[in-house]
């Protein structure tokens, strides 16, 4: 305590060796103008000193080393940039600025988190958040969003549709492709209308700053991380503008390598009490993992474009290993222990291409068609050996596993104005063809884990309409999505009856919204259906090891959610409260395999549950300090076999973005969660800490980042599930810690215009 108290007074005695700049930004009307640029420059060569914003009161503070040899320049979007001199205290006042374009009044919008009638929308643009680095730094800081790495989820909603300017992304390596400054504003969508496939929980929107200029533009990226491993990955992109025609292309290289530590404990009451415990190591390695894209977006006119693109993944040489030591106890006897070794190899390729077209029929009747075309596959051999370490004896158990998969979607949507508001209605149809193959190689394991083959075939067609009216104070949003679809399920050549199914689903959705000066809310209803993904639904049981195997389950049904959820936003505080009922919700379970010593970990529908969902965010600015906290809760109504899964889940973080002098960039984030249910496993509480420090030169177009990853190596996954006579209590290390730099030049700017959506929607996840 006293080294802290030191260290306090130390730091506070530096401070007062330098003057405080402190100020408020008002506008001609005397009100305050958040998030207004406060930068202060030395004299006389005018170099940036520091940075900072105003916050919700127009109130600023800097610290200054030389204030009578510095000045302070204050701009904000919308207003006439101003200089001033930098002095202790002072009231700056801003004139608005307006330009008139053909008796158009263009006027700035003040950047805040703002919480609307679908959601959650974020200005970017002149704000802190434009100056992060990348689009995953800016929506890593985003309330009621998590993730990192082009991987994220909304808090109770899952993982989001996230788009680019109208474009659906399926590289996820796109969103750090995507400059901060480049982003003008992100919309996150809590209640997903019917225009959006039934199955989204979410959806994320960016909208980039309109492009500008013509000629050859590009970026090189370069990230290289050391964690127990050490991974890297590079790309190239480039574009070229003239006129109406946007060519662009890219290719991109990565090698990943993890290291996990595992300890399981596995109980399993049968006629006698039989216990493993297992310690593993766990190596993931991508030897050779290759991106290439390539499009064109050509505008016709102002009121036409159309584009193509292109995708082509590739990744061979993977492998997968685990070894450790595996040690069985009949009651409470130790009977047998082996070694265990397990390679797992293969390759993946994916072709993916996709064409839209967007027009204006008239000045307010827009046309858009969407068109995608996927083919992929991949082969996976594993290979097992096992030891027994009293009698030597190995057996090895061999097994290859392939996957094929072809798809073409399209979607056709017409908007126009109607009862004072605006209409959308389509339509869209997608075909999806899915062969799994498990080849097991070993004729003794075979008897129970015989190979085996399916194959699934889907055709979907689906209509929808989409009502949307805006009153002085009031919104309304109202929709109707009505899908029809085909399954078709073949086992061994033979198509199954019990598993082919056909579905007529009729899901309607509506949201009321109240908009004020200074506060808003909805309520809104959606129904949702999930259908299970082809890997859960395939027919095969694989091995994993002497005591557990794990299989799909071809007799899932979807799962079907109604949620009633209300949002509520005022100033800074943001509030997202739902519950959902749920029908045949897909659950993993853990159960004994036939009536021997295993375990079968398989999905299975329960039949009725819910869930209550909260989540609150709060983001204030203060002077140089931007926080984000945020707490949520799950608590689930959950009941399987007689046992309740009832524990609340708490989950919390702490965003922190710091402006520090000489325009650096400093981000502490801390998130963590407390023990409860998710679904029918026990969480335990966990905690990680991350540091990122930011900093762009040569006039910007070198983006650096330095971050620490789980800086106090306290993330861990851990939890137990306890099931009729089944007990398993897992601990992994999950190889967190780590330190990476990433850096992102660009040159001659020029933003991709390419506006293509994607039509196939969750079928692509599916697969």
């Amino acid at each position: 305590m006293k080294t802290i108290i030191l260290i306090y007074l130390t730091f506070c005695s530096l401070l007062s060796l330098n003057a405080q700049l402190n100020g408020t930004v008002k506008d001609q009307n005397d009100d305050p103008v958040e998030f207004a640029n406060i930068a202060l420059y030395s004299l006389p060569d005018s170099s940036l000193v520091s940075g900072t914003t105003t916050n919700s009161e127009g109130k600023f503070s800097l610290i200054s080393e030389n204030s009578a040899n510095e000045f302070l320049k204050i701009s904000f979007i919308g207003y006439e940039t101003k200089t001033v001199a930098a002095i202790p205290e002072q009231i700056i006042v801003l004139k608005a600025e307006t330009t008139q374009l053909e008796e158009v009044t263009v006027t700035a919008v003040r950047p805040s988190f703002k919480m609307d009638s679908d959601g959650l929308s974020a200005n970017i643009e002149n704000t802190l958040l434009s100056r992060l680095g990348t689009a995953n730094e800016v929506l890593a800081q985003l309330p009621f969003v998590s993730g990192e790495d082009g991987t994220f989820s909304i808090f109770g909603r899952g993982e989001p549709l996230i788009y680019i300017n109208n474009r659906l992304v399926r590289d996820k390596n796109e969103l750090r492709r995507l400059k901060s400054s480049d982003i003008k504003d992100v919309k996150v969508i809590l209640n997903p209308g019917a225009q959006f496939d039934a199955t989204v929980g979410a959806v994320i929107r960016i909208t980039t700053v309109k492009a500008v200029g013509e000629g050859l533009s590009g970026s090189l990226y370069s990230f290289i991380r050391q964690r127990s491993r050490f991974d890297h990955n590079e790309s190239i992109q480039l574009n070229y503008r003239k006129s109406g025609l946007d060519i662009f292309g890219g290719l991109e290289f990565s090698q990943y390598n993890s290291y996990q530590k595992q300890k399981n404990t596995i109980q399993l009451q049968a006629e006698q009490l039989h216990t493993i415990a297992q310690e593993l190591e766990m190596n993931t390695k991508t030897t050779k993992d290759w991106s290439m894209n390539a499009g064109f977006n050509y505008n016709i006119s102002p009121e036409h474009t159309f584009g193509i693109r292109y995708n082509h993944d590739r990744s061979f040489g993977n492998i997968f290993t685990m070894s450790g030591i595996s040690q069985h106890f009949t009651d409470g006897v130790n009977d047998r222990n082996m070694d265990m070794y397990t390679w797992n190899g293969g390759e993946n390729h994916r072709h993916y291409l996709n064409t839209y077209y967007n027009g204006k029929l008239n000045e307010e009747t827009e046309l858009r068609f969407e068109g995608d075309w996927l083919n992929g596959g991949n082969e996976t051999p594993i290979y097992t050996t096992n030891t027994d370490k009293q009698s030597n004896e190995t057996t090895q158990v061999d097994s290859e596993n392939s996957n094929n998969y072809f798809l073409y979607a399209g979607k056709l949507m017409l908007t126009t104005p109607l009862f004072s508001g605006k209409i959308t209605v389509g339509t869209e149809t997608s075909y999806t063809e899915n062969d799994q193959e498990y080849r097991m190689l070993n004729e003794e394991v075979a008897e129970d884990l015989p190979s085996n083959d399916n194959r699934s075939e889907q055709t979907l067609a689906a209509g929808f309409l989409f009502y949307d009216r805006t009153w002085e104070l009031l919104s309304l949003q109202a929709g109707l999505r009505y899908e029809y679809i085909d399954f078709n399920y073949y086992y061994m050549g033979e198509r199954s009856d019990e598993q082919s199914r056909k579905y007529n689903n009729v899901l309607p959705s509506v949201s009321l919204g109240y908009k004020g000066e200074t506060v808003n809310m909805s309520l809104s209803y959606r129904s949702t259906v999930r259908r299970p993904s082809y890997g859960q639904l395939r027919s095969s049981i694989m091995y994993i090891d002497p005591y557990t195997y794990e299989g799909g389950n071809p007799a899932l049904r979807p799962l079907f959610t109604s949620r009633v959820s209300y949002l509520f936003g005022w100033k800074n505080l943001n509030v997202d409260l739902s519950y959902n009922w749920y029908k045949d919700n897909i659950i993993i379970t853990l159960e004994q395999f036939q009536d021997k010593a295993m375990l079968l970990a398989q999905p299975k529908n329960i039949a009725h549950s819910g869930a209550f969902q909260g989540s609150l965010s709060y983001s204030p600015t203060i002077a140089w300090w931007k926080p984000n906290a945020e707490l949520g809760v799950i608590i689930q109504d959950l009941t399987y076999k007689g046992e309740t899964y009832n524990r609340p889940y708490w989950h919390y973080r702490l965003n922190n973005t710091f402006t520090l002098p000489h325009n650096y960039i400093l981000m502490v984030n801390l998130l963590g969660n407390r023990p409860g249910n998710t679904d029918l496993i026990s969480a335990h509480s966990n905690f990680r800490t991350d540091i990122r420090l930011n900093k762009k030169i040569f006039n910007d177009a070198l983006n650096m980042t330095v971050a620490f990853t789980d800086v106090f190596n306290t993330e861990r996954e851990q939890w137990e599930l306890f099931l009729d006579n089944v007990s398993f209590w897992k601990w992994n290390n999950r190889d967190s810690r780590g330190v990476y730099l990433q850096l992102t030049y660009t040159f001659n700017p020029a933003r991709n215009a390419y506006k293509g959506q994607g039509a196939a929607g969750s079928e692509l996840d599916r697969l």
